[in-house]
């Protein structure tokens, strides 16, 4: 696996000290940004013990990864995820405890993007409101969503169906999440597919306030990829520089096809957000609250005649057809068919515990699963959005069931 990548960083034209730190190791494929939160002495401090982390810890991430084979088992990326995120806890911690001592009366903190690359993508880790942007052929994604109040404010007018205030982006950089604030600290997981002549931007906020996805994308298009970094960090202190400004740049080179993207007869991650996003479940989500769900659904290839669940079986999730077809089964009576773009099984999960039918392949499927207990875990890590998606859910079984009536 072999990756190009660069990184700067900048004082700005403002502050007297960089409190932005940056990890980047294109041979071990590990990168991280941190940014100490303004304004609370010992910034530096920990964004620098975040980065001090992740280097001390840089080569085991990359065993661990590798003896995984995520191309091989989907729920391999389970395990990777976990493993990542509670050595994230203990850097956060040391980051808390740091910041308990007398030194530090406020605390410490800092915000984290670490990536971890392997063959078939990256994980991500995200804390705060630095950030993770995608490029892949013409089109910029933005990955991550920011942890700050006036992103909690946005939802909230969202989910009330009324008008964003217009003063809500004086809160654009109070963060709700943040690492070495409490001992423990939230964590969005991210997984992203990632092919040959892809590239992902890691940066802090010291970027962004001046630069919207369409600004960096235009640096992007014409600047050389080596260096973006630094154009990026020269076009923010031309806007004023106000705050530190930190860029890592991670190539995968085209050379690289018979490595990246060996998962091709899987749907990769676009592909999969795509075709959820056409049902009505997931259709107005963002890419970023997609990517969190996308992380908790597996996929499944299914040769013809194979039976999906059986009638009697507990109930263990919701199946996505992605394509094929499948038939409904009763006592080997057909009650119907199913194809690509219908789902089953979310009666199942406010009714009987049991299946009330039997499901079988008419033809090789492809099919996506959401597993109950994955729900679950959604709905914990994220309530805001386990719950969008648990009331649609329920408005769906409502009119299934009236019409079952």
């Amino acid at each position: 696996m072999k990756l190009k990548a660069h990184g700067a960083s900048d004082v700005g034209r403002v502050r007297s000290e960089n409190e932005d730190r940056y990890y980047c190791n294109a041979e071990l494929g590990v990168f991280a940004v941190a940014d100490g939160i303004g304004g609370k002495p010992g910034g530096q401090v920990a964004s620098q013990t975040v980065v001090d982390g992740v280097a001390e810890r840089a080569a085991e991430f990359r065993r661990f990864v590798d003896a995984r084979s995520p191309a091989l088992d989907d729920a391999a990326r389970d395990e990777i995820f976990d493993y990542l995120f509670e050595e994230l806890q203990s850097i956060n911690y040391e980051v808390f405890q740091r910041g308990s001592s007398d030194k530090y009366p406020r605390g410490i903190g800092c915000t984290v993007d670490l990536v971890v690359m392997s063959p078939v993508g990256a994980f991500i880790l995200h804390v705060g409101d630095s950030r993770v942007y995608l490029f892949r052929g013409d089109a910029i994604y933005r990955v991550t969503r920011d942890h700050t109040y006036a992103e909690r404010l946005r939802e909230q007018a969202g989910r009330a169906g009324r008008e964003v205030d217009a003063d809500v982006n004086q809160y654009a950089h109070v963060l709700t999440r943040s690492v070495g604030a409490t001992p423990r600290v939230k964590v969005d997981r991210l997984f992203v597919g990632i092919e040959p002549d892809n590239h992902l931007l890691l940066c802090t906020d010291g970027i962004t306030k001046y630069m919207a996805s369409s600004d960096i994308l235009e640096k992007y298009r014409q600047t050389d990829i080596d260096g973006l970094a630094g154009e990026l960090i020269a076009e923010a202190n031309e806007c004023g520089g106000a705050d530190n400004s930190t860029v890592v740049v991670v190539s995968v080179p085209r050379e690289e096809s018979e490595v990246f993207g060996r998962e091709s007869t899987k749907p990769d991650t676009f592909r999969r957000v795509h075709f959820l996003q056409s049902i009505d479940l997931f259709e107005d989500l963002e890419l970023q609250e997609m990517l969190k769900v996308l992380r908790h659904i597996y996929f499944l290839r299914c040769s013809a005649d194979r039976l999906v669940v059986s009638r009697g079986d507990a109930v263990d999730g919701l199946y996505f057809v992605m394509s094929g077809s499948l038939s409904v089964e009763l006592g080997g009576r057909k009650l119907g068919s199913l194809g690509p773009g219908e789902h089953f099984g979310e009666v199942g999960l406010f009714g009987e515990p049991v299946r009330s039918a039997d499901v079988q392949c008419q033809e090789d499927c492809d099919i996506l699963f959401l597993p109950r207990e994955s729900l679950r875990t959604l709905v914990s890590e994220d309530p805001i959005l386990g719950n969008k998606l648990l009331w649609r859910l329920l408005a769906r079984t409502s009119k299934l069931i009236q019409r079952m009536l």
